[in-house]
């Protein structure tokens, strides 16, 4: 969704470019989620060996993630520099990324979730059927469900918004009820499945270890897709549910909340997307292997 930094820009001269702390720890973690996220990317580009059916989403996630970072420094900018934000053009590109490829991102996460429980309740369906070429579709029809649930709301506040140029981000009062319809259905729903996937996995793994240990053999152990899952999915909801909670409540009821509770919540919500490379890397044993021969200086084949 777009992200808003609340500090009081009245206070604040258009001549006189200030950030307060919330400002400056927000671009420390896109710049960093940036660099990261596109690294993360660019070795599941270069390096065909590392892309598998199952990692093709993060490659997607970590591109989208990059992606992602510049609305939230468009957003600080705008807020304190009213000049960065009057070309209505710029402005509707600015809503656009805050509003959709947010979105992606959140719905990739899902399809993690998914896939995961794809591959432990139907096994030999998914090893028949999941190949790359079926994960790039379900992204891609993903991708354009998405744009079709927020792209009518970014089209009609690109040409009737009318909010003063320094407030470059999405008119809700004109679009309340799309707004709506979008938190909980983009947003809010999203979240909810992926913690309905978590629990379905964690009950089938409970299943399958006491069928292994009734018929006397050792329990292989949880693959790493299964790690990868579990810390995904912490990072969004601990993350990732303050923020949209809020953005919610606002839309419904309209309610205020304090700057320092708001700011927090901001800070986490950036935080996520620094986090997902690093969970990434950490859980999948080929790309740390190739992170760490790179670091080494390596040849890597």
């Amino acid at each position: 969704m777009n992200t808003t930094n609340v500090t009081d820009a009245t206070a604040i001269s258009q001549s006189q470019l200030y950030f307060d702390w919330t400002d400056w720890i927000s671009m420390s973690f896109t710049l960093l989620s940036f660099s990261l996220n596109a690294i993360v990317a660019a070795l599941f580009t270069i390096y065909r060996r590392l892309r598998t059916p199952f990692t093709v989403y993060f490659l997607a996630l970590t591109f989208g993630n990059a992606v992602y970072c510049f609305p939230v420094w468009a957003d600080i900018l705008c807020f304190h520099w009213a000049d960065f934000c009057k070309d209505r053009v710029l402005c509707a590109v600015h809503v656009y990324d805050g509003w959709v490829i947010s979105a992606v991102a959140l719905h990739i996460h899902v399809l993690i979730s998914v896939n995961r429980v794809w591959a432990l309740y139907f096994p030999i369906s998914y090893r028949r059927h999941h190949t790359v070429k079926t994960a790039c579709w379900i992204i891609l029809t993903v991708i354009v469900y998405v744009h079709l649930m927020c792209l009518p709301g970014v089209i009609l506040d690109a040409v009737y918004n009318n909010m003063p140029s320094k407030l470059c981000r999405l008119d809700r009062s004109m679009l309340r009820a799309w707004v709506k319809v979008v938190m909980i259905v983009v947003y809010d729903l999203p979240v909810l499945l992926m913690i309905g996937c978590y629990v379905s996995i964690l009950i089938g793994q409970h299943k399958r270890l006491r069928i292994v240990h009734s018929l006397g053999s050792s329990f292989p152990g949880r693959h790493s897709g299964f790690a990868v899952l579990t810390t995904l999915t912490t990072s969004v909801v601990f993350c990732w549910t303050p923020y949209n909670l809020l953005d919610t409540l606002d839309a419904y009821f309209t309610v205020s909340m304090p700057d320092e509770v708001r700011n927090a919540t901001f800070v986490l919500y950036v935080l996520q997307s620094m986090m997902d490379p690093l969970l990434i890397v950490a859980s999948v044993s080929d790309l740390r292997s190739t992170v760490f021969n790179l670091l080494r200086c390596k040849t890597i084949r």
